[in-house]
C-alpha cells in the first residue's frame, strides 16, 4: 500500500542522512537546517525522526526566532498523540516553533473544568478540539425545534 506523498514539496535524495548531518547543538544554523529539511517531501517515519531532532536541539524556542512561538493544546475524545509530530513539523515548515499538550484519553471535559488540571497549568495560546460526533452532539436531540432549544 502506497502512502500519500506531499508531491508539491521538493524531494531530497539523501534525506535519510540529512537529520544526522544537522548540527548537534541548537543555534540559527541548526534551526535553518531543520526548516529546510521540514520543507522536503518526507514520509511519516522521516517526520518522526525530524521531530525528535527538533526536540533534541530545541526543547525551548530558539533565540531570535522571527515568528512567535505557539503553545497548542489538543483536547480530544480519542487518542491524539500520533498527530503531534506532524503538527510540529508542519509548523516547522513555516519557521514556527510549536509546543504541544495533549489531554489523556477522553479527559477533555475534566481538563476544561478542573482549574488544577494540566491544561490550565500549561496555559496554551491555542486549543484544538478533536471530538467525535458522539461527544460533539451529546445532549442534542435532532427532533428538537428551535423554540424548544431556546427555552
Amino acid at each position: 500500500m502506497a502512502f500519500p506523498e506531499l508531491s508539491w514539496l521538493p524531494a531530497v535524495a539523501d534525506w535519510a542522512i540529512s537529520p544526522r548531518a544537522a548540527p548537534s547543538e541548537g543555534g540559527p544554523d541548526a534551526w535553518s537546517t531543520l526548516v529546510r529539511l521540514a520543507n522536503a517531501r518526507i514520509d511519516s517515519l522521516a517526520t518522526l525522526r525530524l521531530d525528535r531532532k527538533r526536540h533534541q536541539l530545541f526543547p525551548e524556542p530558539p533565540p531570535g526566532l522571527p515568528t512567535t512561538p505557539v503553545r497548542l493544546a489538543i483536547l480530544a475524545s480519542s487518542t491524539a498523540d500520533h498527530l503531534l509530530p506532524s503538527l510540529r513539523i508542519g509548523a516547522l515548515r513555516r519557521g514556527i516553533w510549536l509546543d504541544t499538550y495533549v489531554c489523556g484519553y477522553g479527559q477533555y471535559r475534566r481538563e476544561l473544568f478542573d482549574s488544577s488540571s494540566g491544561l490550565h497549568a500549561y496555559a496554551p495560546d491555542t486549543v484544538l478540539f478533536a471530538l467525535d460526533a458522539r461527544h460533539l452532539l451529546a445532549g442534542f436531540d435532532p427532533a428538537d425545534t428551535p423554540s424548544s432549544v431556546d427555552a
